[in-house]
């Protein structure tokens, strides 16, 4: 689960405050952790391939049907 913002409920909030807000650096630093095991535990590039393997294939039945004779 990702963690939220401390800026929401913040009384110190301003305009330029993430440079210097120490909560904010923490809270972006473990949000990048947590980015970075999601992106481990996910096999993105495996399922892309696997979706375009799929279209092409469907796409390719598509032709096929259109092409094929009919007795």
């Amino acid at each position: 689960m990702r963690p939220l913002p401390p800026c929401l409920g913040c009384e110190f909030r301003s305009e330029l405050c993430h440079g210097s807000c120490t909560a904010y650096k923490t809270f972006k630093a473990e949000l990048e952790r947590v980015k970075a095991e999601e992106h481990k535990r996910s096999p993105a590039e495996e399922y892309a391939s696997e979706q375009i393997q799929k279209r092409m294939h469907r796409n390719f039945m598509k032709t096929e049907k259109r092409n094929r004779k009919r007795f």
